[in-house]
């Protein structure tokens, strides 16, 4: 089964000796993993760290930060860039029924400024509203777009109704294309439209992750020892028409004194 996975917070994802971890009640193999996905609330040292041996075991997946913009978004760009090689940066506006009426507020165009030198792959509005309809999403991101001097086409909106079709975070295009540019292994899982099957979005499958993920536990088959009687073989005794014992391994009657 090809899945990303995207992890809410540094946990524990066991493996067995084939690799292979637990999705629910099904195992899936490192090789069917197309993006690990970080959906963190910080991404302090610790949070690095964590992120550098996740690339080691999963090494046949790109990797990606989701960051909420924020005052210390430049400097969690610059640690990134410090500690971390290849690694996809995807930057959240979050979008309120205020925004979506009045615009973004002076702080969060800060926030947006702030970045504006910084390098990320891309930028979405993460829909926080119950009013967010086309016409405003277009707004907001010609807001973005003129700041950053990109283009509103390449902005997307997250956990929304909107978010269908290329603005979905993660199309089985924008896969293939991060995929390219990231993926450092040739063995990887490229997804296709098929895998676009999300019930609220038209991101490539996913599982979320928010709690340590035990080890499947694999069987061993071992082959259980026979007991030995004589020349190592259980004998069991049969009887003739007469009702004695004979002997299995001699065929003759085992007459008991």
């Amino acid at each position: 089964m090809i899945t990303s996975i995207v992890l809410t917070d540094t946990h524990n994802v066991g493996l067995d000796s084939y690799g292979r971890f637990m999705v629910g009640e099904e195992k899936v193999s490192i090789k069917e993993v197309p993006f690990v996905r970080y959906r963190f609330d910080k991404f302090d040292d610790a949070e690095l760290d964590y992120i550098g041996h996740m690339k080691k075991t999963f090494k046949h997946s790109s990797h990606m930060v989701e960051i909420n913009i924020s005052e210390n978004t430049p400097q969690i760009l610059d640690s990134i860039e410090d500690k971390l090689d290849n690694i996809i940066r995807y930057i959240y506006v979050p979008v309120t029924d205020e925004n979506v009426t009045d615009g973004f507020t002076d702080e969060i165009i800060e926030m947006i400024e702030a970045i504006e030198d910084y390098d990320f792959d891309r930028i979405m509005l993460k829909d926080n509203s119950t009013t967010l309809y086309n016409i405003a999403a277009s707004r907001l991101k010609g807001e973005i777009a003129d700041i950053l001097d990109i283009k509103a086409s390449d902005i997307g909106v997250c956990q929304s109704p909107l978010s269908f079709g290329g603005d979905a975070c993660l199309t089985a295009v924008k896969a293939r294309e991060l995929s390219a540019e990231y993926a450092e292994n040739d063995e990887v899982a490229l997804p296709s439209a098929n895998h676009e099957c999300m019930k609220n979005c038209g991101c490539i499958r996913y599982n979320v992750i928010d709690s340590d993920v035990a080890a499947p536990v694999t069987k061993n088959n071992k082959r259980k020892k026979k007991k030995q009687v004589n020349n190592g073989e259980k004998q069991k005794d049969k009887t003739d028409d007469n009702g004695e014992k004979v002997s299995k391994s001699k065929g003759l009657p085992f007459v008991q004194f």
